[in-house]
Parts: structure tokens; sequence; C-alpha cells
């Protein structure tokens, strides 16, 4: 705990560290994780420690972190998401501050919204409700019309292989790899059929329409009452591995899971091209259309 907290240990270390005690419960440990979690320099510890906090059934933990959300870089409220959802008490306090005002409501991304809206607890279905007024899911027909859209841009003009590699890192590279480079939360794309500009698009506007066996959803609840999203990447007698869109990798015990079910839609989110130019559009597909690596 005491280089978890010291600033001269390496982030990797405290890193490290923090998710060790988000796997071997510590209460002691909860202070200190939030301390990481609301003031460390690092990102990388800051994701780690909000990882971490969710084992720990502590009420006070969402009002610590709420004052700090709005500064939050990206991928480090990406991980405070997770954290928020994973315990009703804690998704309340995060609505609650969103509906006061508190805090900011744009940083929430539409596929979190749409998962709150039609969350199983009345008081959260209600409270997002309120916050983000229900407007249904895309019909087939407005899916259609996006991927229109998309086909007539992509065919009105080329793109920048270069320009759209750099939006694939930003847009796509956390979830998918493609040439050896990025996450693998997501399927591989580089034997992925890419000039299938049909399916691509299909897969980008709506890809719940077709999960690819081994990347189906699960969503564990705990017996304490924590909610856990993420891809099946392991399972055996004793335990659970899930890996959620945030990246976080997250063993639960069996004995610990009250029920375990596949989620009805995909890990990845809709909308990811919405706020891209047709240019833009234009770039990231025909990097994602490159048949080699591109040089740096």
């Amino acid at each position: 705990l005491r280089s978890l907290a010291d600033p001269q240990t390496p982030p990797e270390r405290r890193a490290e560290l923090a998710q060790l005690f988000g796997e071997v419960k510590n209460p002691a440990s909860v202070a200190v994780l939030v301390n990481a979690a609301r003031d460390d320099e690092s990102d990388l510890v800051r994701q780690a420690a909000l990882a971490a906090l969710a084992t720990y059934d502590e009420p006070s933990v969402a009002g610590e972190l709420l004052p700090v959300y709005d500064r939050m870089s990206s991928d480090v409220r990406e991980v405070a998401h997770a954290l928020f959802l994973s315990r009703p008490a804690w998704t309340l306090a995060w609505l609650s501050a969103i509906e006061r005002k508190e805090i900011g409501s744009a940083h929430v991304p539409q596929h979190l919204v749409r998962r709150l809206q039609g969350d199983s607890r009345d008081d959260v279905a209600g409270l997002a409700r309120r916050i983000w007024p229900l407007t249904g899911a895309p019909t087939t027909a407005e899916l259609q019309a996006q991927i229109d859209r998309l086909t007539q841009a992509l065919g009105e003009a080329n793109g920048d292989p270069y320009a759209g590699k750099k939006l694939f890192t930003t847009q796509c590279g956390k979830c998918h790899t493609l040439f050896g480079a990025g996450g693998k939360i997501g399927p591989d794309l580089t034997s992925f059929k890419r000039t299938d500009l049909p399916n691509m698009l299909l897969a980008v506007v709506n890809p719940s329409a077709e999960v690819r066996e081994g990347f189906e959803t699960f969503t564990a609840v705990t017996t304490d009452g924590r909610v856990a999203t993420g891809l099946l990447v392991d399972q055996d007698q004793q335990v659970v591995v899930l890996r959620g869109a945030d990246g976080q990798t997250l063993s639960l015990a069996r004995s610990d899971i009250e029920q375990l079910e596949p989620a009805k839609v995909s890990i990845m989110p809709d909308g990811l091209v919405n706020d891209l130019s047709e240019q833009q559009v234009r770039d990231l597909f025909a990097y994602l259309r490159s048949t080699q690596p591109l040089n740096n």
C-alpha cells in the first residue's frame, strides 16, 4: 500500500499493485485506490485503480470520484463508466449528479445511454430516461439510410490511408488489431474480408446485427450486487474471466457469481463514425481496406 501511494514508485508497478488489490480484497486499500483514481498523474494508474475499486462494495466511492469526473481523460473516463455501472448505488449517485448538472452528460456515450434507459432496475431506468428522454433504438430503415449515406460518401472521392491509420488508432485500435497493432477486445481485422464494403459498413453501423463467434458479450451479477459486462475470455470450474470494452480484465470466482448470461447486443458501440466528416470516413476506410501495413 505504501508503494502504491508513493509517487516515486514507477507507474507500471503502481498499476500492477492496484490490479492486485482488485483481485485480493483488502479493505485498507480502498482509500489508497480512491486517491490514486482521483489524483494520480498517470492515466495507467488511474485506470487500474478504478477497475480495482469495483471489487469493494463501499458506498462512498462514487461520491469521492464524481468531483473529478469532468476532468478525466477519455480513456480514464471509460473505466470510470464501467465502475459506476458496476453497483446500483454508484449508478444512482452518478446519474443523480448528472441530473443535478453537477457533472456533464456529454461524456456518456450513446450505447451506455441506451443501456441505462433499458436497465432492469426501475429507479435506474427512470432516472436515465429523465436525463435522456427515450427516443428508441434506430429502426432498420434508419440504419439502412446511414449505410446508404456512407456508401455514397465513399464513392465520391478517395481517402488518405495514412490519415485513416491515425483515425483507426483513436476510433478502433483500442479494441481491434490490424496488421499486428491494436487491442484484443474485438476480432483481429487483418484476416477479415475488408474488401467487402457492404458487410464492413453493416458491422460499423449495426455491430449487433452479427456477432462473430467467440466475441459474444456476457453480463455477470455477483452475490454482493456487482454487475460486470464483457467478453468471456476464459473460464473453468473456479473462475470466470471477462474483458470489458474499457480493456480491463476481470476475474470472478464462480462461487461469487449469482447470474451469468449472454447479452443481447455487441460490446462494440454503434455510431462510431457519426461524428466523422465524409472525408474522415473515406480516410478511415482507405486504411481499413489496405492490403498491407503502412510505413509511418
